[in-house]
């Protein structure tokens, strides 16, 4: 009786085990018993993308600007605050805390790099400094309405290899007070880097703390949404010009600016000497909404094709559709004039 019971028990255990291992396996193909579920699956890409994250503002504080796709990254720095009494100079223009009254011109310009707006030129992780061959890189703004180009020359850091910089400068008094009278500065920067042309944009705002960073880089990562050129129709035959209209961003809100743009090329190749300028319709072509404004040729970058834009129209609230105007001037061809018809969202 004895050997009967351990038989019968020893039978029972060799079951369940043999019943659980079918558990196991049919477990195994249901979802819900997974040990690793499909979001932690997930998980390593995600800290993959944390492992590429980007600061939210560069090395000297400015704000960050993509060039590329995140091939660069340039860091735009301007003084909060700063104005023309704000560092005590002498008669000669230098400060007097020097034993002859004035410092070398070697400390003054040192000294005052942080009374202008200042560039430099990272990497892609925004954090190294990467030094071109440029004697200067251009900012485009819109100023009162208008475009506004403003060279920032180049000023090489120490050790940098001769004729190139990081670092890029302008102490332009305009480009100044653009910064400080206006609480969101947009704007973008054009330059070269190795042959290729860059084009990134700026969204600069003041907040309590002088925040930047997140505003600026965020407008830079927006290439198929937001700040995506789309082209309206083919393109237009003009006297040997071929012409596409557009403009940049896929979707159009009422109350909010749009940015016209125009591609003007010759048997190929990009035409940058043409005066280009920009209105706003209504949407049956007989109201004027925005008046007329000048472009800014920005040439080729990795991006986008060469093309006129920096010209932006407010679109007035509660209207479902607009006709942007866009005339062009070329000096080998008669004045020319098209109206694209667009809708709003």
């Amino acid at each position: 009786m004895k050997h009967l019971l351990t038989a019968s028990l020893a039978f029972a255990a060799m079951l369940a085990f043999a019943l659980s291992g079918s558990g196991c396996a049919d477990s195994a193909d249901d979802p819900q018993y997974s040990d690793v579920s499909e979001t932690e699956s997930e998980k390593p890409d995600e800290n993959e993308h944390a492992a590429h994250a980007h600061p939210s503002e560069g090395p000297h504080g400015g704000d960050l600007i993509e060039l590329g796709n995140e091939n660069y990254h340039a860091e735009l720095v301007h003084p909060e605050g700063h104005d023309d009494d704000s560092h005590p100079h002498g008669e000669n223009g230098h400060d007097d805390d020097a034993e002859d009254g004035h410092k070398d011109d070697d400390d003054h310009e040192a000294d005052h790099d942080h009374a202008g707006i200042t560039v430099y030129i990272l990497d892609s992780a925004a954090k190294n400094a990467v030094p071109i061959d440029a004697a200067e890189i251009s900012l485009n703004l819109t100023h009162d309405g208008k475009p506004v180009q403003f060279k920032l020359a180049a000023m090489p850091e120490d050790g940098e290899p001769a004729g190139q910089s990081s670092r890029f400068a302008s102490a332009d008094k305009g480009l100044l007070e653009h910064f400080h009278e206006n609480d969101h500065v947009e704007g973008t920067l054009v330059l070269k880097i190795n042959g290729k042309s860059f084009r990134g944009k700026l969204s600069h705002k003041h907040d309590d703390d002088h925040g930047h960073g997140a505003e600026a880089h965020g407008s830079g990562h927006d290439h198929a949404g937001g700040d995506a050129l789309v082209w309206r129709g083919e393109p237009r035959e003009h006297e040997g010009l071929q012409i596409l209209l557009g403009h940049h961003g896929k979707h159009l809100h009422a109350g909010e600016a749009v940015e016209p743009a125009v591609s003007i090329t010759r048997d190929g190749k990009p035409v940058g000497d043409v005066k280009v300028f920009n209105s706003l319709l209504s949407a049956d072509g007989k109201t004027v909404l925005a008046k007329e404004v000048a472009t800014v040729f920005e040439p080729t970058t990795e991006d986008e094709p060469a093309h006129y834009a920096q010209g932006a129209l407010t679109i007035p609230k509660g209207v479902e559709g607009v006709v942007i105007r866009y005339r062009i001037v070329a000096s080998d061809a008669v004045e020319v004039t098209f109206e694209v018809p667009v809708s709003v969202e």
